[in-house]
């Protein structure tokens, strides 16, 4: 579908409204400049975990551990101001750089899902990767 500045704008004012839901933007420090978004979804109070997600969408930040970074910081604001458990992340398996990003961030394969997504007109496999609180 096509995205219109309006449609993100309502994405962005639902996903703060919710209490299942955090977004965030990724800003570069000394320049403030956006330079993509990281959120939590799907947060599941009685089971204590939730989904992560991250786009850097300015490829000239790409490799500069922004990525990481955020993704260690939304880990910390999960497990301890919300006192979640457990964060799941699903990548495609072709995509080699948020594979490597999810490991850098302390993640570990949880599970291999076979014909998991429709990407560029097959179906690939994807990971399922994870962090617990402690480190499991």
């Amino acid at each position: 579908s096509k995205y219109t500045k309006k449609i993100l704008e309502e994405y962005i004012k639902s996903s703060n409204k919710s209490k299942n839901n955090s977004l965030f933007g990724i800003f570069v420090n000394a320049t403030k400049k956006h330079i993509g978004n990281i959120k939590l979804d799907k947060i599941n109070y009685l089971h204590k975990r939730a989904h992560i997600g991250i786009m850097i969408g300015d490829i000239n930040e790409w490799n500069k551990g922004y990525g990481t970074e955020s993704i260690k910081l939304l880990s910390k604001y999960a497990f301890k101001k919300l006192k979640l458990h457990k964060l799941k992340a699903g990548v495609m398996i072709n995509n080699k750089p948020s594979i490597k990003l999810f490991k850098n961030s302390g993640f570990k394969i949880e599970a291999k899902l076979i014909e998991d997504c429709f990407y560029k007109n097959k179906f690939v496999d994807s990971y399922v990767f994870y962090k617990t609180v402690n480190g499991n």
